[in-house]
């Protein structure tokens, strides 16, 4: 993920994530169940995880790098799981 997001910022996060991965990182980022008209570049949802794992972000900061991302991957993988069992309730129950 992290040399997608150098190489080609832009490219759909599509690339690196799984359709369930992106939706929830953006849902629980965003706290929002509304979905973007535009799906998320490499580089955004890089930054987005990054930020989870504790990446400040600050001017001086740089890119956040493989073991920040790392970090946050099981994270991540907790919170898609929750999205997916909800987004079943929802679909199931209305």
């Amino acid at each position: 993920m992290t040399w997608v997001a150098r190489v080609s910022p832009e490219e759909d996060c599509r690339v690196v994530l799984s359709e369930s991965e992106w939706k929830a990182l953006y849902c629980f980022r965003n706290k929002t169940k509304i979905l973007p008209q535009k799906i998320p570049g490499v580089q955004e949802a890089k930054r987005w995880i990054a930020v989870l794992g504790g990446f400040l972000g600050r001017k001086g900061d740089g890119q956040p790098g493989t073991t920040t991302t790392w970090r946050v991957w099981q994270k991540l993988r907790e919170i898609t799981k929750t999205w997916e069992i909800f987004n079943d309730c929802v679909a199931t129950y209305g």
